[in-house]
């Protein structure tokens, strides 16, 4: 090509521009080409043997042939690898519902009223359910304070939308280290129970029904028998009375829980949800707060301790001892919470309110006599 002055100009490798080639779309989406080595792609002229991506050929070579079924899984994994591999994802998956599960049951956590000093490190939580049964918590709590132990505790009671008055009284009570919730919507003494232990912070967890009163400072002593024995995660009464029998179950009137044990050989939760092996056990009547009882007597048939009871005068009022009747821990009277909107004529269980009220009429008259009668009926 002819410069002005006379001069010519010599082309060049870089006047030359080659045409791109058209880039053939790759069929199989199974397995996507990758890039070779600089040694293989010089062998074969700029193309990788196999039809792969050359950056001197810039195009695609020949689509690859399909994957067959037994390439898609995971090629030069054995059966017994990928069975591994699988129960690792169902693991995970579990404790990603797990999750799940736990996030959506804080979501609906009541409203704390009051709360006094709390205790840094407290070595027990006491914890209650209340529905619509205040004089009888304020008795429970009484029964706590008036005996002298050495046990650091602090006290939680949740309310399950009890009724206006009764919650008012719930308001007024002054004791130490005590926290006061409310729930805004019923939601049931199992689930309540689930909340309040989840909410514990402590080694150690008593459950009390709102209708408990303890005794003695017997319970203190109790947690000396997790020491003595390793196989213990909980010591509670056993859940029969006039229409119930399941005596190897215990009942939240009175339970005594090793929280790290439980924690560490136990899949919660606890109060709700599903009741494993409940065919095993002789039971009258289900009852959702059994799912701990039948988790721990599947992990191990001695892991439980029983507080054996018997009756009293005072209705359906029941008195819990462990391995001697002249070692009374705990009294627990029926019904008190249910009794609260019934009329006498109403029915529970197959009985007339009446007399359930009888009985826990006659408690109060003595109890404030200062002369229950805490013997045998």
């Amino acid at each position: 090509m002819p410069l002005p002055g006379g001069r010519v100009r010599i082309p060049s490798s870089c006047d030359v521009i080659a045409p791109r080639a058209p880039a053939i779309r790759n069929q199989d989406h199974d397995r996507r080409p990758t890039r070779p080595s600089s040694t293989a792609a010089s062998a074969s002229g700029g193309c990788a043997a196999g039809g792969r991506w050359s950056p001197d050929s810039r195009q695609f070579a020949a689509p690859l042939p399909p994957q067959t079924t037994e390439d898609r899984r995971s090629p030069g994994m054995s059966h017994l690898e990928r069975d591994t591999v699988r129960t690792i994802a169902q693991r995970v998956a579990g404790r990603v519902r797990t999750w799940v599960a736990t996030q959506e049951f804080w979501l609906t956590s009541p409203k704390k009223y009051t709360s006094t000093r709390r205790r840094n490190s407290p070595c027990c939580t006491i914890v209650i359910a209340h529905k619509n049964a205040p004089e009888f918590v304020k008795a429970c709590l009484q029964s706590i304070a008036t005996h002298t132990i050495q046990t650091t505790y602090e006290i939680i009671v949740a309310d399950d939308c009890s009724a206006a008055p009764a919650f008012s009284e719930l308001l007024a009570i002054r004791q130490p280290y005590l926290r006061l919730y409310r729930f805004r919507t019923p939601h049931g003494h199992s689930f309540v129970l689930e909340w309040l232990y989840r909410k514990a912070r402590s080694p150690y967890v008593l459950i009390l029904d709102q209708d408990t009163l303890l005794l003695s400072n017997r319970w203190e002593t109790l947690l000396d028998e997790f020491q003595r024995d390793l196989r213990l995660t909980l010591i509670g009464m056993r859940d029969q009375h006039i229409n119930r029998h399941s005596p190897r179950m215990v009942h939240p009137s009175f339970l005594l829980i090793n929280k790290t044990r439980c924690s560490a050989r136990l899949q919660p939760p606890f109060f709700v949800g599903e009741r494993p092996g409940y065919e095993g056990y002789e039971i009258g009547q289900q009852e959702p707060y059994h799912a701990l009882s039948c988790k721990a007597l599947l992990q191990d048939p001695h892991s439980i301790g029983y507080l054996d009871t018997h009756p009293t005068q005072y209705g359906l009022g029941c008195v819990g001892y462990y391995r001697d009747v002249r070692d009374a821990v705990v009294y627990h009277q029926w019904y008190s919470g249910r009794l609260y909107t019934l009329n006498d004529d109403d029915v529970i269980d197959g009985h007339p309110a009446r007399s359930f009220r009888q009985g826990i009429n006659k408690f109060w008259q003595d109890y404030y006599a200062g002369q229950l009668d805490m013997s045998t009926r």
